[in-house]
């Protein structure tokens, strides 16, 4: 197992960052459309948030030609309901 991180819920900056993090763990990897999609969200905004996510470490990214595949950099992640709302993060 790799190392934890824990994340305040304010590093992620909105509950829509968290909802593309929850997909990419659940479905990754997948494209950024279908990511769009899975998340009912517009174009532009998954594609900060994954931008966002990929700065902090927490998502890969791989482009074939036109399409870019989102793929988690983590084996599992968990909300920690006490003190500040922690988000530990177990990367891989």
């Amino acid at each position: 197992m790799g190392e934890a991180m824990t994340l305040q819920l304010e590093d992620f900056g909105s509950v829509g960052i968290l909802k593309v993090l929850k997909i990419v763990s659940k479905y990754g990897p997948l494209n950024i459309s279908l990511l769009t999609r899975k998340a009912d969200m517009n174009h532009s905004s998954v594609d900060k948030h994954v931008n966002r996510l990929s700065e902090m470490g927490l998502v890969y990214e791989k482009r074939y030609g036109q399409i870019r595949m989102i793929k988690p950099a983590f084996n599992s992640f968990n909300i920690q309901f006490k003190r500040g709302l922690d988000v530990k993060i177990e990367k891989v």
